[in-house]
């Protein structure tokens, strides 16, 4: 895979978008401040992750009132229950869904950064990192 497709695909596995060794998350949702392989730095401004969770909202919105359409068609509802039924598959789809988006949003922003130059590691670094993710 070339550049812009590993580094993608490395997000959304949840891997460095660097070095596709190192992880994305410290945590369930809590993105790590960076990668412990290179030292990458994954959120280099306020608000980076805006985008990931319109993305997520957007995306598993979308899956939902299909899936509810879909449904709709085997067991008929009424206006009111197919809105519920919308909404409670939006729900149950956000939280299976964004944490890959987040993962892709890395990536992208990996590559709309301009792929910085990483910082030599050093062994400081590293246990900065370790003890930011322990926190």
């Amino acid at each position: 895979m070339g550049g812009v497709a590993a580094a993608l695909w490395n997000g959304v596995r949840l891997r460095c978008p660097h070095c596709g060794e190192g992880r994305i998350f410290a945590r369930y949702l809590k993105v790590d401040e960076g990668c412990l392989e290179c030292s990458h730095v994954y959120q280099r401004d306020p608000g980076d992750w805006t985008g990931s969770a319109e993305t997520t909202v957007i995306l598993s919105a979308g899956v939902a009132l299909v899936l509810a359409l879909v449904l709709r068609n085997v067991a008929p509802f009424k206006a009111m229950g197919l809105m519920w039924t919308g909404f409670l598959l939006w729900v149950s789809l956000f939280p299976l869904v964004f944490r890959r988006v987040k993962g892709l949003w890395v990536g992208l922003l990996y590559l709309w950064n301009g792929r910085c130059p990483v910082p030599d590691v050093s062994a400081a670094r590293k246990a900065e990192l370790v003890r930011l993710r322990s926190s």
